[in-house]
């Protein structure tokens, strides 16, 4: 093989990185998009419909310290579980995959997680959670609030049905963005592909 081929095919080789760069930058940009929830309005049993784009409406729930309101979810993306008290079982299951969710994105303020008790949870056993699974108190929230208002707010605000282990993916304009089974591994790394998706846009 004389020297002009070699030089020849040695180009070659070393340009294929720079097609693929070349492709992804120009071809790759919002390949992958994550669906905004209820655009159309919202019908759902027992909750007031509406043909207005569905947001998460206004609350005031207690956490371990402080309220925090529905104006916390504002310019974030928070990922959002009902949790029961105690918390057993699959509960208990979604809540390490919480704090897992916590450890990846523990750099980025941007993103929080609230946890919300489905009951009038006293604060001490808020606490006693946030010790166990060692939240950060500025990106983990656990809250509360009285039966008849978690419950309207899971069903008529999140839309979620009752008895679900799902975590529910909310951005900074309080659209819902996605639904996870919170159990599940597969899903779990579904839903921190498409919290990155979510930031890698607001950076742009």
């Amino acid at each position: 093989m004389n020297f002009n081929k070699k030089t020849g095919i040695l180009l070659f080789l070393l340009a294929i990185p720079v097609f693929i760069w070349l492709f992804l930058k120009l071809f790759g940009q919002n390949r992958f998009e994550v669906p905004v929830f209820y655009e159309a309005g919202l019908e759902v049993a027992g909750c007031p419909d509406t043909s207005q784009p569905h947001v998460i409406p206004s609350f005031s729930l207690q956490g371990i310290t402080q309220q925090t309101s529905d104006e916390g979810l504002i310019n974030k993306l928070t990922v959002v579980y009902f949790f029961e008290d105690p918390c057993e079982g699959p509960c208990a299951a979604v809540m390490e995959n919480l704090a897992k969710i916590q450890d990846v994105f523990e750099k980025q303020p941007i993103i929080q997680i609230w946890a919300l008790g489905e009951a009038a949870v006293p604060v001490a056993d808020l606490n006693e959670l946030a010790e166990q699974y060692q939240s950060h108190p500025d990106q983990w929230k656990f809250l509360t609030g009285n039966q008849q208002q978690i419950e309207t707010l899971k069903e008529c605000g999140f839309v979620l049905k009752e008895d679900t282990p799902s975590m529910v993916l909310v951005d900074g304009n309080k659209r819902i963005r996605g639904y996870y089974a919170g159990t599940d591994p597969e899903e779990i790394d579904r839903l921190i592909v498409e919290v990155r998706i979510l930031l890698r846009n607001l950076q742009q």
